[in-house]
């Protein structure tokens, strides 16, 4: 009987051991609330170890385990993160959608499986769903790469890119479809949204527009425009009118370019244009206009034509047509030329194109060219001589007429003298010389007492050379007073002057 009081208390204690040894699950908060964007924390603490057990959200699974294993469904995939060691959940950057309740059920290795739940309520909800642009509107030159740059206000569960109207990218989740046209070129980067489409063509340019479906709350879109600039090229500058002439014409300059210009800048001989009444531009400066131009709006004029990316520039050369105007003739007039000299005449004037120059005398055409020579200014040779310059271009003409007169050089003493007098008179001097200085030698010899010469110690006379009587040789073998000659000074005297009275009388009677 003694064992029997014994037993039920032993049976007593294994139920009441039992009944304190339940699983039970602990939760640290039953609500929690997190802004959007924050990271919410289910903690929970179980009673005893765990073998394993799941999350659900709003009744649809989320994540299980079994010990040290974890799976999480592919919508939590990137945010969701379980602590094994007592399976709390941490779910990050949570949006609207997140909201609701999250149960917790855990099988323990001993004992029975229990369950918890926590609500999650996310502030914010009743913020409007919206997509930032960074830029409304993109310009990239052709060959780089367009960022089509979106900023959603909360988590998007899906969306899609459409270029133009058409269908381009789409995407749930995680997985991504880009067509055909765009494979090669085109990421979407699916945290944000955003679109970088690579090596841009000219076909590119088009509206982009993006259509996100939050993960909780109505749909949003915007668009972005893409401009693909091409480089500016082939600039030129062409005139209307190649030839234009002073006080008459107007002139247009066009400045053309391929590529899509954004801005032209007009430069005259490397300076910029000053625009007034008569020289100015047309709208977007495609064109110059020049009215009634002038000689100094001649020279160079180069359009400069750029946009974002790149620049170009033509030029072209502006010549204006004037004259012939101002002509001249050198020497001036009145003209006096000497009948022994060549005249030359050079004719003078302002034309664009060079003139033509035609020489007249009266109504005789004599020659073209500037220059009119006259090899000698004859008596024949007096007159007029008309000076015509024409331009070809201008079709005008100009002419300018001077008269040419002659005259005889004049001596000192102011008597006009013909070639063949002065002949004449050089011959005549020449000659009254030659016999002056005979005579003089014969004067010369008698006076002195000037002999034959001595015979030699050969037996031969001394001979002198006739031809050479005249040299200086000749002159210094007169007689002096240390070569045996006469030391009357009377004598002497009368010789030179004889002489002199001759070459006296010769001289009067030439100047008769």
């Amino acid at each position: 009987m003694s064992g029997l009081p014994f037993a039920a208390l032993l049976l007593c204690l294994c139920i009441t051991a039992g009944q304190s040894q339940q699983f039970t699950i602990t939760v640290e908060h039953s609500q929690i609330n997190v802004p959007v964007g924050g990271d919410a924390l289910f903690s929970v603490r179980p009673s005893s170890k765990v073998r394993s057990g799941d999350w659900s959200v709003n009744g649809i699974l989320a994540v299980w385990w079994i010990d040290q294993t974890v799976s999480v469904d592919n919508v939590y995939k990137p945010r969701a993160e379980l602590f094994t060691s007592n399976g709390s959940l941490l779910l990050k950057s949570v949006n609207v959608r997140d909201s609701g309740e999250y149960r917790v059920n855990m099988v323990p290795v001993s004992g029975s499986q229990t369950s918890a739940t926590i609500t999650l309520r996310v502030i914010g909800e009743s913020q409007q769903f919206t997509i930032t642009v960074e830029h409304s509107q993109i310009n990239v030159p052709v060959g780089g790469d367009a960022l089509f740059s979106v900023r959603p206000s909360s988590m998007v569960s899906r969306g899609d890119w459409s270029v133009n109207g058409i269908l381009a990218v789409w995407w749930i989740d995680q997985t991504v479809s880009v067509d055909n046209v765009y494979k090669t070129r085109a990421e979407l980067f699916t945290s944000n949204g955003s679109l970088l489409l690579k090596s841009v063509k000219v076909r590119d340019s088009g509206e982009y527009r993006v259509n996100m479906i939050p993960v909780s709350g109505s749909q949003s879109s915007a668009t972005i425009t893409l401009r693909v600039i091409e480089p500016v090229t082939g600039v030129t500058v062409v005139a209307n009118d190649s030839t234009p002439l002073e006080n008459l014409d107007t002139i247009a300059l066009s400045c053309d370019a391929s590529g899509p210009v954004q801005a032209r800048a007009w430069f005259k001989d490397n300076q910029p244009i000053q625009e007034n009444n008569r020289i100015f531009t047309s709208s977007g400066k495609a064109k110059l206009i020049i009215i009634s131009v002038y000689r100094n709006d001649a020279g160079t004029y180069k359009c400069i034509a750029s946009n974002s990316f790149s620049s170009g520039s033509g030029e072209t050369y502006v010549q204006v047509y004037y004259g012939p105007e101002m002509i001249r003739i050198v020497p001036e007039r009145p003209v006096v030329s000497n009948t022994v000299s060549n005249l030359t005449l050079t004719c003078f004037a302002l034309s664009v194109p060079w003139g033509i120059y035609v020489w007249y005398n009266g109504n005789n055409l004599l020659q073209t060219g500037q220059e009119l020579r006259l090899l000698s200014a004859r008596m024949v040779d007096v007159g007029s001589y008309t000076c015509r310059v024409t331009n070809r271009v201008t079709n005008r003409n100009s002419n300018l007429t001077v008269h040419v007169t002659a005259e005889a050089p004049k001596t000192d003493d102011n008597i006009t003298l013909t070639a063949g007098a002065i002949v004449g008179i050089v011959l005549g001097l020449l000659g009254m010389g030659l016999i002056g200085g005979v005579t003089g030698w014969f004067i010369a010899r008698k006076t002195s007492g000037i002999k034959d010469p001595p015979q030699s110690k050969s037996g031969r006379k001394s001979t002198l050379d006739t031809n050479t009587v005249n040299t200086p040789q000749n002159y210094e073998n007169f007689p002096r007073n240390e070569q045996g000659a006469s030391h009357n000074a009377q004598d002497e005297n009368s010789t030179y002057m004889e002489l002199n009275l001759g070459d006296r009388s010769v001289y009067s009677d030439l100047k008769r």
